[in-house]
């Protein structure tokens, strides 16, 4: 997801396959709650634009080049390259409502 937060370009990915820890015996056979992470998408500055790419990748817009959900790039003219995290929580929706209700909830634009 390619947003802007408080004037802020950021980019969200989301990657699938992950099991929960907390739902059964064995954290493999927990229910699929992937991964994401947050992160600055101006690299040498110029905004980067984000979609899903081919198996557990994404691509930019940009350039064509092939980044993980890691925000690192593998392939392409920025490959070697390090999106930035930002500072952000990873935490359960049910724990974050009840201590911030009035956050404002996003859904990706089709």
């Amino acid at each position: 997801m390619n947003d802007t937060v408080a004037g802020r370009k950021v980019v969200l990915l989301y990657l699938s396959g992950v099991a929960s820890p907390l739902d059964t015996a064995v954290t493999a056979a927990g229910a699929d709650i992937g991964q994401a992470t947050l992160s600055d998408p101006v690299v040498n500055g110029r905004a980067l634009t984000f979609v899903g790419g081919p198996g557990k990748t994404f691509t930019d817009v940009e350039t064509g080049s092939t980044w993980l959900v890691s925000g690192i790039a593998t392939a392409g003219r920025m490959a070697g390259t390090h999106l930035k995290p930002l500072d952000h929580e990873v935490t359960y929706w049910f724990i974050w409502s009840v201590f911030r209700p009035d956050t404002e909830v996003r859904r990706p634009t089709p």
